[in-house]
């Protein structure tokens, strides 16, 4: 179960370090205002979670 958890956050860190380079200015403008949208927030939610 471990195993496949850890996987999951490899993959998703993989993920977002990949978005982050491709992210247009305006979202990083939303996600420092944190909540501005909701995918938004979800997505920032998760990521520290993780």
């Amino acid at each position: 179960m471990a195993k496949i958890v850890q996987e999951i956050k490899d993959a998703l860190e993989f993920y977002l370090a990949l978005g982050y380079e491709r992210m247009p200015v305006q979202l990083n403008v939303d996600r420092r205002r944190r909540g501005v949208a909701d995918k938004e927030s979800s997505m920032v939610l998760l990521r520290d979670e993780i």
